[in-house]
């Protein structure tokens, strides 16, 4: 099906670099054509991903069956003023907090629109794509690049975001832990991996076994008289998940607050 699409994207900065590298790295040979609002990632990704760079956006669009729309919220005007889409196009945002209600007033005759939150680190080939609508065309075209979810509402949709935010925050607390390992004498590079390494086989391993709950597989592991249980005990006892917790409820109500 991506083989067979052409994609234009509305937008070219980084959020296109890493959607084009995750559709690209998953075997698409769609035809992708981009704005040169940014000059220099629309040629990297003319000369690392094989896409067109058009003359500008009405350019863009007319050329595609697919559109992505990639900019900030105060440019979605701008963006798509001086020109109209055809009733079968479809237009896909990436725009936080522009409902599709809104996009629908300045994209004019499109009748699919579907928004998606996905992560940065979608480029690595462990995509996932949180849309909203549900729509066939959208996931058959995403589905070879990761993992698809649709959202019963938009504003169940809208808590993707937090998702997306605690992608970037975990960066964080890993750098933490590599820096505690370093301490014990550990070089970067191997506290990196360290860190890292169990951390990717802690998810996968979570994703790849779905009947279990992960309070179930923790309990599984941190059993009495292991170490597991002794750290597991101290983290608790630290109360560390409240300041998560707390990070999510500001972003939610920062979101709602937005988008009102």
């Amino acid at each position: 099906m991506s083989d067979e699409m052409t994609l234009g994207i509305i937008g070219a900065g980084s959020f296109a670099a890493y959607f084009v590298a995750s559709l690209r790295r998953s075997g698409s040979k769609a035809e992708i054509s981009v704005s040169p609002r940014n000059r220099q990632i629309a040629e990297h990704l003319a000369a690392n991903h094989g896409c067109l760079i058009a003359e500008d956006n009405a350019a863009v669009a007319k050329s595609s069956k697919i559109v992505l729309l990639a900019v900030r919220p105060p440019d979605v005007v701008s963006a798509l003023s001086g020109f109209q889409f055809e009733p079968d196009q479809t237009l896909i945002s990436a725009v936080a907090g522009v409902s599709c209600n809104e996009l629908k007033t300045h994209a004019g005759r499109v009748r699919r629109i579907v928004r998606i939150m996905p992560a940065a680190y979608i480029e690595t080939g462990l995509g996932f794509f949180p849309i909203y609508p549900e729509d066939d065309l959208v996931r058959s075209f995403l589905t070879p690049a990761g993992i698809v979810t649709s959202f019963a509402s938009e504003e169940e949709f809208g808590t993707a975001l937090l998702g997306a935010c605690l992608s970037g925050w975990l960066y964080a607390f890993f750098d933490d832990l590599v820096k505690t390992f370093q301490k014990y004498g550990i070089s970067e590079e191997v506290a990196r991996q360290l860190v890292l390494a169990n951390v990717r086989g802690t998810a996968n391993y979570a994703m790849e076994t779905p009947g279990r709950s992960l309070q179930e597989i923790s309990d599984s592991i941190a059993t009495d008289g292991t170490y597991t249980l002794a750290g597991l005990n101290e983290l608790l006892g630290a109360v560390p998940f409240s300041g998560w917790r707390s990070a999510l409820d500001t972003v939610e109500k920062l979101r709602r607050g937005a988008e009102r």
